[in-house]
């Protein structure tokens, strides 16, 4: 069964807050080229989807097809294709039929996480994509050529690019770039913190009432309770999240230092043989090993003058940097979606729950707040949730076990936070559940059961606090199971009819009434011009091959097989 993570025609659009034409002031080039290859594996798998492709051909979408070469070992499952099926603005924007949305500048591919998917609520689309505008691309690559191949009577175009932007069934799986031995990671406890801080700075600006509202409130004004959506660390608190980051900088620092490299030497040694070691092993054993390992490192070094500072060596620092590194390094090792896609290995059953979580989320994406029994005020509702959906959708972006828990932690503050900003406004016992589910259902996670999996059996000195959060997201999730009896006010014929027309849209049916603005063949064409195609290419390689860089040589590749086809 295909998975339902599709997103809406209308959605997709609306997405770009609203498309205009580019008008076309010259006639486009002519570009002469053959149909490419058909074995290509996105086509191959492509046209297994007869509903899908219809789709795709009849909304003129756009195909990214990486170098063959480089998919022999990656699975071209049903989040690889959504990934890689895009629509494409005039102004050369484009969204997946997954939510990855990102812009063409120039030749280069930009890839930023747009944490909103799936919306219909048309009075916050602007301020929701300037947000996601406003996000820094984690993900580039580049395009090479465009082409096409025929269906049938009709010619699907598609763009050339030289790396894929999923794998492993993991569409966010590039977010953290290779991990190297000398530069920290992107990612932090210290730098999450700081974004929820940032988080109800936006908030408080949002809610344009909200300093008259703590006028008001005697316990806020008189300063016995905080203020409203501020983040409530103690100082001893925020002082750990700084020596921490520190901890981390200087455990880059010095594996940089040449009298590191025996110790570099050894973990790339781990690392090379890892994969073989713990095949077919559940992912306790996985653990096991690679503590066991910690520990033969900590002995290494543990003497060793550059690796001790004043206060001697810090055994809980030097293990939890070098355990965070490993597990970023082996990710595909603990990961139960890439276990099964790279072993056939399926830990905990994920792929069953996660396709059940799944697509009870897609399901109920079109229920209101007011379904879920939520009576409070629903512009203040409307402010907080796309916050609250951004951070739980960094949680596929993260990959340590306390960097999942964080963004947990973080989502469910705002919440928190919410509901004590409602206050006396609104009584609820049931509210911060009520509105976490709701949150969560948005969010429509693709491997909530693995996330939850990974952060239980991979996780090494997880904070108490945050996994005392992580523990009620998971009943929480639990609770989606049964999800139907808690519309037990919405009339039966209504929750048929939404769940329908949300399963009818998933499926790929075509409304021929739904007409948008996208991007002309032509413009595409042009905009491209200037690139390399495959003549261009093939020229180059005789005529000056000191032009080429080590990205290039993965195409290089590629031209090389289709020319030994071609003879």
């Amino acid at each position: 069964m295909f998975r339902k993570q599709a997103h809406s025609t209308l959605s997709v659009v609306k997405s770009f807050g609203g498309w205009t034409s580019t008008p076309q002031t010259k006639e486009s080039p002519t570009v002469s080229r053959e149909s490419i290859d058909m074995n290509h594996p996105v086509i191959e798998a492509l046209k297994k989807h007869v509903n899908l492709l219809d789709y795709v051909i009849h909304n003129r979408m756009y195909i990214l097809l990486p170098p063959a070469i480089l998919l022999k070992d990656i699975p071209i499952t049903n989040t690889f294709l959504l990934s890689h099926i895009i629509y494409i603005s005039p102004n050369f924007q484009f969204v997946s039929l997954n939510g990855i949305c990102g812009k063409f500048n120039g030749q280069k591919v930009c890839v930023f996480a747009s944490p909103y998917r799936d919306e219909h609520d048309a009075d916050l689309l602007n301020f929701k994509m300037k947000s996601v505008n406003e996000l820094f691309p984690i993900f580039s690559t580049q395009v090479s050529r465009l082409d096409y191949f025929s269906h049938g009577n009709f010619k699907v175009m598609t763009l050339f690019i030289k790396f894929p932007i999923c794998e492993n069934e993991v569409p966010w799986n590039w977010k953290v770039k290779p991990v190297q031995m000398t530069s920290p990671p992107s990612f932090s406890l210290f730098k999450q913190f700081m974004e929820l801080e940032t988080c109800f700075v936006q908030i408080r600006k949002l809610l344009p009432c909200i300093e008259a509202e703590e006028e008001k409130d005697e316990m806020v004004h008189s300063g016995r309770f905080p203020k409203y959506f501020h983040l409530d660390f103690s100082e001893n608190r925020m002082q750990s999240l700084r020596q921490t980051e520190m901890d981390i900088a200087k455990f880059y620092s010095k594996m940089s230092y040449n009298d590191s490299l025996h110790i570099v030497k050894r973990m790339m040694q781990f690392i090379t043989n890892f994969p073989g070691l713990v095949e077919n092993k559940s992912l306790r054993d996985r653990r096991l090993l690679l503590t066991e390992f910690l520990e033969e490192m900590t002995e290494l070094v543990k003497n060793d003058v550059m690796w001790n500072d004043d206060a001697g060596f810090n055994k809980l620092a030097f293990q939890s940097c070098l355990d965070d590194f490993l597990v970023a390094k082996l990710y595909r090792c603990f990961w139960p979606p890439s276990i099964l896609a790279l072993e056939k290995v399926d830990v905990f059953d994920c792929e069953v729950h996660d396709c059940l979580y799944q697509t009870t989320c897609s399901e109920h994406l079109y229920f209101t707040p007011r379904d879920y029994g939520y009576l409070g005020p629903l512009d203040s509702f409307n402010v907080i949730v796309p916050f609250v959906v951004k951070l739980l959708r960094k949680i596929d972006t993260v990959r340590t076990a306390s960097g999942k828990a964080v963004c947990v932690f973080c989502a469910m503050k705002v919440v928190e936070q919410f509901c004590y900003y409602l206050g006396e406004k609104f009584e609820n016992d049931n509210l911060f559940p009520m509105i976490m589910t709701y949150c969560i259902i948005q969010a429509d996670l693709s491997h909530i059961k693995s996330n939850i999996v990974f952060i239980k059996n991979v996780g090494m000195n997880v904070d108490l606090l945050f996994m005392h959060y992580f523990e009620n997201f998971e009943l929480l999730t639990d609770g989606l199971k049964v999800i139907s009896v808690k519309f037990v006010g919405v009339n039966k014929d209504v929750y048929s009819f939404l769940k329908k027309q949300r399963i009818a849209e998933t499926g790929w049916v075509i409304n021929k009434t739904q007409t948008f603005t996208q991007c002309t063949d032509d413009n595409l064409k042009r905009f491209f011009g200037a690139f390399c195609v495959r003549g261009d290419l093939r020229s180059v390689i005789f005529s000056n091959p000191s032009k080429f860089q080590r990205d290039d040589y993965v195409e290089l590749l590629e031209i090389f097989r289709q020319c030994h086809v071609e003879m």
